[in-house]
Order: structure tokens, then C-alpha cells, then sequence
């Protein structure tokens, strides 16, 4: 650091010595000017120093003038290197290419990272935001609704509080300037016009929209006396649904809309870019907290009112900081608070109490982070590696180029061009290739962007995410743009300048191209090699990872099903009417025609969520701090035979499993296995919340919640005997179960017209969806591996093609001497593959290396997988073998005649 700062200070001294040496010859002359015209000397170096204004004016429009020769000199460069472009585009048009599909990935997944981890919430200073979480040592003894951290025994963090304990530090807050809160009603059925649709809604609290500071953009927003109990009911609705249900009639705020039965006046509208709290999901339609009893008088199966029990937790809460107060003042006030709420009101023990935890909530809530960021950050690695072999492709060419005018370089120096001067020159034409790719790329990106979001979407739709490019990802194409010229032709430029005139201007065009003048070129080939060694060997793991995901034993049959689902309480149905609802719905399924059976569950096999709960089992020793914890699903009749699950011992569950009908249950394999490894498990009884069934059957092993885990003990209980609410049907078709999607509808309609159906997609889509993230690494992956093969085989072709033009003579004199065709073709071969084989030896121990980073994303594969490495190096072996045969069969077809004569 010290050296570098002195050699400055001497390239600044020696830079002023040489101004005030030309300033002082400048000065003499117009002295010896004023004395010739019969000055006397005193008065005529006054006079001088009186026209140029004194020596340090004098250096400042020396200076000036010094900058505008530089301007006019980058100008001249500026032109002279898009002269250059234009005369050769096909040189011009593979630069740009391989430039802008690098930089344009790489800003596509850019745009991703800043949309998901960077940007801020579209909200009035969102810095000020704070997340108020909790946090115990031990749960609870709370029902909690909203997201939840932590695994026994504990320390344990969640994100809601009870209604009672919200509005209670509401009014008590001393530490907040805005204290609200919200709570996501998951499916909503609004109907308006006679039309009823599902859509995504929230409680929010009166002060929600004002704390976030947002304005409508029609209407008003809820106030405090919109959310009080008994107030006239208020509806805000985001823009996305304003603009794609009412197509922006403004007309509409007003009217009324039926939210779960109730009707709700449309008060206002939201902002175009204001999505909520979670990015990634965006509510249609908000209304008041004070609403919960009647627009979901039935939470989590459980008829009730929310809003004075303080068991329940269920309402999230944020803040704003009040200015001057830390968050760790503001954490002390809101935790003392919260422990003498929940001492008063629950009698937790010690190590149940809860703190608060805040968090900043300026980017809004995580979830959508934590799915997304380790994904995204190993995908920018990967495009970042294809941009590397972007870089060596066209500093190849550049050098390949620089080879080509090796004459002129040694013209322009024999004339008295510097070498600092050429390689400005040089580097200005490179920096106009990148400017143009990146151009190119934003524009790739602009696209991109949306196509990377459709990719990673599951058959639900993609996240609500605005994934145009802004200013952030501007800079950043622009600042990779500039990079990637540096990185690219600063090498090519010092050894395009590193030559010996005298030898190339005697030898002419050709003169001086032996093959060691390709080294250069030869080790960025050797590069390219080993970055596509890394990049094909990801993909070929991502794809054998997918392909052992999808060949999974399921227990179950996944073709020909149609699943939907529907929830009759959005629609005011209740307890036995709600039974009956889907007696019915399940009878007039069953008369359509190509419908071999029907029935439905809570949850759907793979991808639609699960169930848990604690269970004891009379007569089973647990071991010391053993937890008996069981999945859970509530199930219709004819639910084994529907989705094709074998019952190995006793029955299934059928019509009789009744409200009146004794509690009784089937148990999976696995659980049988468990629990009652040398008996029968029928005639045993499980007991779980104070109620107890009896099993009547053991059914197959089947996959419930997620493909990679093993199949855990699972309880099906009869629907009707364990609470009833929303339900997916599932239908076994005997052809396409798309193609009966219509006729379900038409069944529904002609039950209730006003009861919507959600999520309507095959078996086969859902587990898609839940392999949504592994298909999407194969995809990109496999995508970005054939660009870095492709950019890799014309490295190594263009290389070879030099190479071998430089050795015309030489060929000539062997095939003169009698070497046949093939002995040139394999000399050639030779060299190619010595190429490969040093950059797969690179390549190779880097990328197992490199693997170990991605061994989470994997399923069924170790780091070092044969057959994986084995496909990797086939296809770059094969591909850029085939590339490097093209030179050499092309050397194989010299004239040796005419050859010589060259020579």
C-alpha cells in the first residue's frame, strides 16, 4: 500500500515538473515577445505574467486543455472502435452474443435476488418497520395461528398474539409511534354480482393501512371505528383485484361485496405496487379484526370467536419506532408488557413465559427469503461462472483478432504510438463489446426475469412479485458490463502491445504466428473447460436428484386423479349442514360419467400441507423424553380405494363412520410397525385432545406430506366423527381427468351455485408443485450447462482454427515429407485433448469440491456421484471433441504446395 502511494506521489511530481518546465518555456517566449516590441525587461515579464494570469492559472488551462485532448482523444478511440465492430460482424456478432447472454443471465437472476432479499416495502419509511415476534423456552399452552420456530424441547419463537393481548399493548404502548396487526384468513369466497369466486384475504386492524402508511388510490382505508365490534362492515381491496375482477371501474367503491356470507361495502382501493407484508403473496381483499366471528366463525374447525380468548394467538403484529427509541428500549417495554399479559391470563410456569423478539421489518416477512435465498445465490453462482466463460470466449477472439493485426499494432508503434496509448485504445473497444452486451443482456433480463418467476411458480400461479428491472438492476448490468470488458481485454490488450517491431514489419502479415504465441489462448480454453466441467456437473447432478424424486414409491396411485377443493363454512354451512353439503357434493361427483370413484380428506396426498398432534396409546412404554407425535388426516369413505392404497389388515372407512357411529380410525403401516410391533393393532385404541377411537385397519405406506421424508406414523380418522371443514375431493378418472374438469363444475353449481372451487389440478401437478424448487434448479442448470458447453466448443474451435493457420507451413512440410491425413488429423487431436484433459484435471477436483456446497439441494446422491461425473465429462468430451475435429480435419485437407509457397 505505502509503495503504491509513493510511486503516485512520484508520477504527480514528475507530471507537475514537466507542466512547470513547458509553463516556464512558454512564459520566456512571451517575455523575449515584449522585449522585442521595446519593453523594458521588468516591465515586460510583468506584462507576460499579467497575460497568462500567473503560473498557477497558467497550470489550470494547461490542464484544461490536457482534458479536452483527452476527451477528443477517447472520442477518437470511441469511433475507431465501432469502425472496427462494423467491419467485422461476424467477430462483433459472436462477441455481443456470448456477452449478452452471460451478462443477461446474470442480471436476470439479479433481479430475482433484489426483489426477494434487497428491495424495501413499497410503504411510507419502511426502515422504521418493526416485526414483533416471541420467543420461550418452552411452548406455551396456547393454540397458535401464524408461523412458528423451534423443535422440542424448545427454545421456542412465533409471530402471533392473542386478540386480548394485541389491543391491550396497543393502548399501553409507550415505545411505538403505530402499533397493527393482521392475520391471513387463507381461501375466502367473495361473491359480487351473483358470481362467487375464491380469493386471498386478510384481517387487518383499523390502524393497518395508516401505520404502513399507504394511500388508496380510490376510496379510504379503514379507520378505528371500522374496526370495532358492531360497526357497519368495510372492505379494502388490493389493485390487482380491482384491476382483474372490476377491470378499474371505479364505479365500484360502494357497492357491496359478500365476504363468507357477509356483505361488506367496498371502502377503498390500495396502491398498484403495494402487495402486503410478504412479497410474494398479495391479498385481494382486506377487512377489520373486529370482523373474525363472522366472516370466519369457524376457525381451524372450531366454532368460536376469537376476539376474547386469550388462549388463542392468532393476530400478527408490527410496529413503528417512535424516533430516539432503540430496538432494544422498545423490546424491554413490549416484553414486560407481554409477560404480565400472559402471567395474568394463562398461569404459564417458568419456562413458558414469553419475550418479544423484534425484528426489522423492513423488507416485510421472511418466508419467502428463506425459500428462495440459498436457490437464487447458488444459481447467481452458477450464471457468474458462465459469464467467466463468456470473458475467455471472446478474449479468445480478441486475441485471435489482435493476431490479425499484428501489422498495424507495429505501424502505429514504428510511427511513435505508445504502448500505454494502444492498450487505451484497445481497452476502449473492448469496453464498447461489453457496453453492447450488457445492452443486450438488460434487455435479455427485462424478459428473463418474468420467464425465471413462471419457472420456479407452482400450478397455483406465480408469486405476485414485480420482478421489472429498476435503477438497482441497471447498476448492476452496468457495473458488470464494465467488469466484464475489464476482465476480458486487458489480457489480450498488454499482449497485443508485448511485440518486437522490426521482426513483424519484415515478415509481413504471417509473420511471427508460431503456435507459442497461443498460450495464452490455450490456457483460457483449458478455463473453459474446467467452467463447464463445473457447471455440467451441477446440472447433471440437479437432473439425476429430479429424476430419483419422481421415480419415488408413493404407496399410492398417482395417475388419473383430479383433486379440488371446497369449503362449505366460507359459504355459511355448519356442523351437520356442512356434513351433508359434502354427502351430496360426493353423490352427484360419482354420477358423472368416467368417474370410477370419489372422495375426499382434509389434505391431499403431497404437497397440500399436514397435520400433527400428540397421541397416547394405552398399554405402550415410552422411553425416557419420548414424544408421541402422529400425522394426522381426516378422510371421506372410499378414500384407500380412490387414491389406491392397499389395506392389509381389517377395513377401511366407509358411509357408517358417522356422527353416530363409534369413533374409529385407520392406521398406517408404519405406525402399526412402531407401536405394535408383535400384535394386531385392530381393537387398539388412540387417544389424542381428549377424545379416543378405536383402530379398525392398517393401511399401506404412502407418501403425505413430503417426498424426501420417510413415511411417518399416520392416523385417517372418518371426517364426520373429528370436525369437519374445508375438504379436497379427490377423483380416480378412468381417461384424463382434465377433461372433466367442466362436468365437476356443473356438479358443484347444481348443489350450491354460490360454492367456488380452489386449486382445481391433477395429482400429478400437485406433486410437481411440490418439486417445484428441484425441477427449477434442473431446468436453469441444464440450461446454463449447454451455453457454457456451447461457449466452451467455440473457445476451443476458434483456438484451433488459429492454431492450426499458424502451422500451415509446418503441416505442408510434413505432408510433403509423407505424412498421411490421419497422422496430421491425429497430431491435431492430440493437442485437443491434451486441452481437455488439462482442464477436466482443473476442473474436476474444484467441481467435487464445489458440490459439497449443494449437497442440501440433493436427494439420494452423495458429493462424488459416478455415473453423474461419468455423464458430465462424456458430453463435454464428445462436444468439444467434435469442435476440436473440425480444425483438425480441415488441417488434414492442406495443399502441401501450396502450402510451401505461403511459406
Amino acid at each position: 500500500m505505502i509503495t503504491r502511494k509513493l510511486r503516485s506521489l512520484l508520477r504527480k511530481r514528475r507530471a507537475d515538473q514537466e507542466l512547470d518546465a513547458e509553463l516556464q518555456f512558454h512564459l520566456e517566449k512571451q517575455v523575449e515577445a515584449n522585449i522585442a516590441r521595446g519593453m523594458p525587461p521588468s516591465e515586460a515579464r510583468a506584462a507576460a505574467l499579467c497575460l497568462f494570469g500567473g503560473v498557477e492559472q497558467m497550470k489550470e488551462e494547461c490542464r484544461d486543455v490536457r482534458g479536452m485532448a483527452l476527451l477528443d482523444t477517447l472520442a477518437q478511440d470511441i469511433r475507431y472502435g465501432l469502425r472496427m465492430m462494423w467491419r467485422s460482424p461476424a467477430f462483433t456478432a459472436v462477441a455481443v452474443l456470448s456477452l449478452g447472454l452471460g451478462i443477461g443471465a446474470n442480471t436476470a437472476i439479479f433481479s430475482l435476488i433484489n426483489v426477494v432479499m434487497l428491495k424495501n416495502l413499497p410503504v411510507k419509511n419502511p426502515e422504521q418497520l418493526v416485526v414483533i415476534n416471541w420467543a420461550a423456552k418452552q411452548f406455551p399452552d396456547i393454540s397458535h395461528n401464524g408461523s412458528t420456530w423451534g423443535r422440542p424441547p424448545g427454545p421456542f419463537s412465533g409471530s402471533s398474539l392473542s386478540y386480548p393481548a394485541f389491543r391491550q399493548m396497543q393502548s399501553q404502548n409507550q415505545v411505538l409511534s403505530d402499533m397493527f396487526g393482521f392475520a391471513d384468513m387463507e381461501q375466502t369466497n367473495v361473491v359480487v354480482g351473483g358470481h362467487a369466486e375464491i380469493a386471498r384475504g386478510q384481517l387487518a386492524s383499523g390502524n393497518y393501512f395508516s401505520g404502513l402508511g399507504v394511500e388508496p388510490v380510490a376510496g379510504r382505508t379503514f379507520t378505528a371505528e371500522d374496526d370495532q365490534p358492531g360497526a357497519a362492515p368495510v372492505a379494502v381491496i388490493s389493485f390487482r383485484y380491482w384491476e382483474g375482477r372490476f377491470g378499474r371501474d371505479v364505479s365500484v367503491i360502494g357497492k357491496t361485496a359478500t365476504v363468507n356470507g357477509v356483505p361488506f361495502v367496498i371502502a377503498g382501493v390500495t396502491p398498484p405496487e403495494f402487495f402486503g407484508l410478504a412479497p410474494g403473496e398479495c391479498p385481494d381483499i382486506w377487512v377489520p379484526l373486529s370482523m373474525q366471528p363472522r366472516v370466519l366463525p369457524q376457525w381451524g374447525g372450531k366454532a368460536l370467536s376469537l376476539l376474547g380468548v386469550p388462549g388463542e394467538w392468532w393476530v400478527e403484529p408490527w410496529g413503528r419506532l417512535k424516533p430516539g427509541v432503540t430496538p432494544q428500549q422498545a423490546t424491554a417495554a413490549l416484553s414486560l408488557a407481554l409477560r404480565q399479559l400472559v402471567t395474568a391470563e394463562l398461569a404459564p410456569g417458568p419456562e413458558q413465559i414469553p419475550s418479544i423478539e423484534l425484528r426489522a421489518g423492513d423488507k416485510g416477512l421472511r418466508d419467502l427469503r428463506a425459500e428462495f435465498s440459498r436457490p437464487l445465490f447458488i444459481l447467481m453462482s452458477v450464471v457468474g461462472l458462465v459469464l467467466l466463460i463468456a470473458c475467455a470466449n471472446v478474449a479468445n477472439l480478441l486475441l485471435a483478432r489482435a493476431a490479425a493485426r499484428r501489422k498495424e499494432t507495429a505501424v502505429r508503434m514504428a510511427l511513435g504510438a505508445g504502448r500505454q496509448r494502444l492498450i487505451r485504445q484497445l481497452l476502449t473497444e473492448s469496453f464498447l463489446l461489453a457496453a453492447v452486451g450488457g445492452a443486450l443482456g438488460f434487455a435479455v433480463a427485462s424478459r428473463g426475469g418474468e420467464l425465471l418467476l413462471y419457472l420456479a411458480s407452482s400450478t397455483e400461479g406465480p408469486p405476485v412479485l414485480d420482478v421489472h428491472p429498476d435503477a438497482r438492476v441497471l447498476a448492476f448490468c452496468t457495473a458488470i458490463s464494465l467488469l466484464t470488458g475489464l476482465v476480458f481485454g486487458l489480457a489480450p490488450a498488454l499482449r497485443a502491445t508485448r511485440l518486437d517491431v522490426s521482426p513483424v514489419l519484415k515478415a509481413g502479415l504471417g509473420g511471427g504466428s508460431g503456435s507459442s504465441r497461443w498460450m495464452l489462448g490455450k490456457a483460457l480454453v483449458a478455463v473453459q473447460v474446467a467452467l463447464s466441467l463445473l457447471v455440467l456437473l451441477g446440472a447433471s447432478m440437479f437432473v439425476r436428484s429430479l429424476q430419483k424424486l419422481n421415480s419415488i414409491d408413493l404407496g399410492f396411485k398417482r395417475e388419473n386423479l383430479l383433486l379440488f377443493g371446497v369449503d362449505g363454512t366460507l359459504s355459511g354451512y355448519k356442523d351437520e349442514g356442512l356434513g351433508s353439503l359434502y354427502q351430496r357434493i360426493q353423490e352427484r361427483l360419482r354420477a358423472i360419467p368416467g368417474v370410477r370413484s370419489v372422495s375426499l380428506s382434509r389434505h391431499s396426498l403431497v404437497g397440500d400441507g399436514s397435520s400433527q398432534s400428540g397421541m397416547d396409546i394405552p398399554g405402550y412404554r415410552k422411553r425416557p423424553s419420548e414424544r408421541l407425535v402422529v400425522y394426522r388426516n381426516s378422510v371421506g369413505p372410499d378414500f384407500f380405494e380412490t387414491m389406491g392404497i392397499p389395506i392389509l389388515l381389517g377395513r377401511g372407512i366407509t358411509d357408517r363412520d358417522n356422527q353416530t357411529a363409534p369413533k374409529v380410525v385407520v392406521i398406517n403401516e408404519a405406525l402399526a410397525h412402531r407401536y405394535f410391533p408383535n400384535e394386531s393393532p385392530l381393537g387398539k385404541r388412540l387417544a389424542w385432545h381428549e377424545k379416543d377411537a378405536e383402530v379398525v385397519g392398517v393401511a399401506g405406506n404412502a407418501k403425505y406430506y413430503d417426498l424426501r421424508q420417510e413415511v411417518q406414523p399416520t392416523v385417517f380418522e372418518p371426517y364426520l366423527q373429528f370436525g369437519i371443514g374445508r375438504m379436497v375431493f379427490a377423483l380416480r378418472t378412468l381417461a384424463d381427468p382434465a377433461s372433466i374438469v367442466r362436468d365437476v363444475r356443473v356438479a358443484i353449481a347444481s348443489v350450491d351455485r354460490n360454492l367456488p372451487l380452489y386449486n382445481v389440478r391433477t395429482q400429478v401437478q400437485q406433486i410437481n408443485s411440490a418439486l417445484i424448487q428441484e425441477r427449477f434448479f434442473a431446468e436453469l442448470t441444464s440450461c446454463f450447462g449447454g451455453l457454457a458447453l456451447l461457449l466452451a466448443s467455440i473457445g476451443l474451435y476458434g483456438v484451433m482454427s488459429y492454431t492450426v493457420a499458424g502451422r500451415t507451413g509446418e503441416i505442408g512440410i510434413r505432408m510433403a515429407l509423407g505424412a498421411a491425413k490421419a497422422d496430421i488429423t491425429g497430431m491435431v487431436l492430440r493437442e485437443v485433448f491434451l486441452l481437455m484433459t488439462a482442464g477436466l484435471g482443473i476442473g474436476l477436483p474444484v467441481a467435487l469440491l464445489c458440490m459439497r456446497l449443494i449437497h442440501k439441494q440433493l436427494y439420494g446422491l452423495n458429493v462424488s456421484d459416478p455415473l453423474s461425473i461419468a455423464v458430465a465429462i462424456g458430453v463435454l468430451t464428445l462436444v468439444t471433441g467434435l469442435a476440436g475435429y473440425l480444425p483438425a480435419r480441415r488441417a488434414s485437407r492442406i495443399d502441401p504446395m501450396a502450402a510451401l509457397r505461403q511459406e
